[in-house]
């Protein structure tokens, strides 16, 4: 178990790391290793939480906050992404 822990804790401190980076310097490749990341988060914790027994309610909460950093900063980071790739015309 205190595999899946240390498996967990580091899954989610590189994906924050790597999303806040993505968000300064969108690239694809960067993208992709934060979806990767976040859901071995997210996959790792279910694992921890049914095998536990954990407390749900607090384990969803931390979950939640994290899926929602986790999601500002890709927004911020595809919608960066896509205004470099696509000049606009006028």
């Amino acid at each position: 178990m205190a595999m899946i822990l240390m498996l967990h804790i580091i899954a989610a401190l590189a994906s924050l790391i790597i999303a806040t980076i993505t968000a300064a310097a969108p690239t694809r490749v960067r993208l992709r290793s934060v979806y990767g990341l976040s859901t071995l988060t997210l996959a790792s914790g279910t694992y921890i939480v049914v095998s536990t027994g954990a407390p749900v309610v607090s384990s969803c909460l931390s979950g939640l906050l994290f899926l929602g950093a986790i999601a500002a900063t890709v927004a911020v980071s595809r919608h960066r992404l896509a205004k470099a790739a696509v000049p606009i015309r006028r």
